[in-house]
């Protein structure tokens, strides 16, 4: 099993484990039907691809796909992209976080084994050869390591989110989530204190959101001020000189993010509303 990142309350990531800040590019392109026949009246649907980076010699990335993926199937979405090995000491790995058991799910991709079977798939591991079944959607996040020597590159595409609300359920413990639109988010801005994230003067004992900056984890907790400040109270915060002081970071495109649900009973239901026009309707009188 392969080390992830982990979690200590008021700590950051040991200093050994480096990040990529994650540069993403966007490219929003349009989808029209092919072929020679004449079309009429037709509508356009947006696609789009995020291009991201990881760092090499043991560089992660926390990521996410802000697009509907023709297919999310892993052995689809990242076929021919990283790098495999003979064995997984050496083979790029990516990594979900399953919240019902709290435990992360790796899968290895495989190259020069000798078996066209085998090289180029992803699977749990090496020795029973299981096909991997992970599978990336909207909303989720998920780690990518880079063991090889040099900078590796990964795009993931799909079609734009264009749902009116977007649901999330991130449940007790511990969820990788992210922005599930095609465009960045105000941590402020979002619907998660309304929806029941869980307030609290003590960071431990609010809802926390981890953003990974490349050497530690950036923490904000959902402040509840005593003395309802109104800068401070009712809002995201950082810690600041032992002071809490208001975040205004973003949930970044391509960019996955730990949330820490501290409610021990019930899932929170994050619904946030598209935050751009949906010009493409979906049916054929526009």
């Amino acid at each position: 099993m392969k080390p992830l990142p982990y979690l200590k309350t008021g700590r950051g990531l040991p200093a050994r484990l480096k990040i990529l800040a994650l540069p993403a590019l966007l490219a929003i392109l349009i989808a029209l039907p092919s072929g020679g026949t004449a079309v009429t009246n037709t509508v356009a649907r947006p696609v789009g691809l995020v291009r991201i980076t990881v760092n090499p010699s043991n560089g992660l990335a926390l990521s996410s796909i802000p697009f509907d993926a023709f297919n999310p199937d892993i052995n689809v979405l990242f076929s021919n992209q990283l790098t495999g090995a003979t064995n997984e000491s050496n083979a790029d790995f990516i990594a979900q976080w399953k919240t019902g058991p709290q435990a992360y799910t790796y899968a290895y991709k495989a190259d020069n084994t000798g078996n066209p079977a085998h090289d180029g798939k992803w699977f749990l591991d090496f020795t029973n050869w299981s096909t991997s079944t992970l599978a990336f959607y909207p909303g989720d996040g998920f780690w990518v390591k880079n063991l090889q020597s040099a900078t590796q590159t990964f795009l993931l595409f799909g079609t734009v989110v264009l749902d009116d609300v977007f649901t999330n359920a991130l449940c007790p413990g511990q969820s990788l989530f992210s922005c599930p639109y095609a465009t960045r988010i105000g941590l402020q801005d979002t619907d998660l204190k309304d929806d029941g994230a869980y307030s609290n003067w003590d960071s431990s004992s609010a809802d926390n959101v981890h953003s990974w900056n490349g050497v530690y984890y950036d923490i904000y907790w959902l402040n509840d001020d005593l003395w309802g400040d109104p800068v401070i109270n009712w809002k995201w915060c950082y810690d600041s000189g032992g002071y809490p002081a208001p975040a205004s970071n973003d949930l970044q495109l391509g960019h996955g993010y730990i949330y820490i649900h501290t409610t021990p009973t019930n899932s929170l239901d994050w619904t946030e509303s598209r935050p751009y026009q949906n010009l493409f309707p979906a049916n054929t009188n526009p």
